[in-house]
């Protein structure tokens, strides 16, 4: 259909760092993010790595995906004994960062942990606002 336009959102959870486009997604994370308040992706793979069983909490990265191309990474932390989430990152590449297409990940996550049955109470997100401009970053 001629007239048709489409797009494709899709979310992919990272369980380990040999996961497919995890590489591409945390480029995309360091890129962006500012450095005042960004994890050294080394801290974030070690997590990624260790046994989620034998945690207080968990840690979730989730590849972001726009018509089958990597834009964006998403990091959560579960704390379990809270039942709490908390959005840490979402990382967009700069092309990408419209309200449109942050809410559609937002909700791509939410789905994903109802989905996953997950115990939350209660959901958490930190925003940091930059200077000069006073744009936020969420």
């Amino acid at each position: 259909m001629p007239n048709l336009l489409e797009h494709r959102f899709a979310i992919k959870r990272i369980t380990k760092p040999s996961n497919e486009d995890y590489i591409s997604a945390l480029k995309i994370y360091n890129e962006t993010t500012p450095p005042d308040i960004k994890t050294n992706t080394n801290e974030i793979t070690y997590w990624l790595e260790q046994n989620r069983n034998e945690l207080p909490f968990e840690i979730m990265l989730f590849s972001l995906y726009l018509n089958n191309m990597v834009v964006g990474l998403a990091m959560l932390t579960y704390l379990k004994k809270q039942k709490t989430i908390i959005f840490e990152y979402l990382a967009l590449q700069p092309s990408f960062r419209l309200n449109a297409v942050f809410f559609t990940y937002i909700s791509l996550l939410q789905n994903y942990i109802n989905d996953s049955n997950t115990d939350v109470a209660y959901y958490l997100s930190l925003i940091h606002i930059s200077e000069p401009t006073r744009q936020a970053e969420i």
